[in-house]
């Protein structure tokens, strides 16, 4: 698959963005122009079988698009990188 991004990561991003904690130096629609990695219906199954991890939903779904696409994460969130059902990053 190459370089993806989760479509709900463009989502917090976005949020972060409108709650003026993140910004950017061009209009976000301009900044996320990557390879969409899209919400699928096994991606929203995998997300509600995600277990000993916290309950925020946007984390669940990053997880289980990991999971679904057995990929390596790429990420700085401590609970995520301390779940051990995926391969991450730092």
């Amino acid at each position: 698959m190459g370089l993806g991004i989760s479509i709900i990561s463009c989502w917090e991003i976005a949020k972060l963005v409108e709650a003026r904690k993140l910004v950017l130096s061009i209009p976000v629609d301009e900044r996320l122009k990557v390879a969409l990695v899209n919400l699928t219906v096994p991606i929203v199954v995998e997300s509600t079988q995600v277990r000993g991890f916290h309950n925020d939903p946007a984390d669940q779904i990053i997880v289980a698009t990991a999971k679904v696409y057995d990929c390596l994460l790429l990420t700085a969130d401590r609970k995520i990188l301390n779940y051990s059902e995926i391969k991450t990053l730092k």
